[in-house]
């Protein structure tokens, strides 16, 4: 971490909070997801014209309680990717330039930045959630993983590609100068 600049440990310090604070959304949704009670409860009985309707009702209870939990948590990963979208662009856009140095020690960070958040998203949010709603677990950390692969990941990668085959050929043009 010494050999790294100023500005390098700004972009990893920021990038830290920034996943941090995505991994808390993700924990977040999944708590409102876990607490989130039926919003119309059952009827027990349900009398019309003599007949007994109380299974019927029951069953579009049940069917609207289930659409209201399924709109919740398709809003939720939208509201992640809008969040992501809304973190992720402008530190893309401030923190790598075309000329940004990175370091193989700030690519290995970066890398494991990423590894701990999709670790950290995915147990913190099965343990709120109760091992329960999988799926939607799956999506929403998948949906947030992805945003960074291609806003920080990615572009990370490619300018540290593009600094080692700079080195390269500054060490060629170096060699063929003696």
């Amino acid at each position: 971490m010494k050999s790294l600049t100023g500005r390098q440990k700004a972009r990893l310090i920021t990038m830290a909070f920034i996943l941090a604070y995505l991994c808390y959304g993700i924990c977040a949704y999944a708590w409102e997801i876990r607490m989130q009670t039926p919003q119309i409860d059952a009827v027990d009985s349900m009398q019309i014209d003599g007949s007994e309707f109380a299974g019927i009702a029951n069953l579009f209870v049940a069917g609207t309680n289930g659409l209201i939990s399924f709109i919740t948590m398709i809003l939720s990963i939208a509201a992640m990717v809008v969040i992501g979208l809304i973190l992720l662009v402008p530190w893309r856009c401030i923190s790598l330039r075309k000329k940004s140095q990175v370091t193989e020690d700030e690519w290995k960070i970066t890398k494991y930045l990423f590894y701990v958040f999709c670790a950290v998203s995915l147990m913190g949010g099965l343990v709120i959630l109760r091992f329960t709603n999988l799926l939607y677990l799956l999506l929403l950390t998948a949906v947030t993983a992805s945003l960074i692969v291609l806003l920080v990941l990615w572009p990370v990668h490619r300018a540290f590609c593009r600094c080692e085959l700079e080195k390269e050929q500054e060490e060629r043009i170096e060699q063929h100068e003696y």
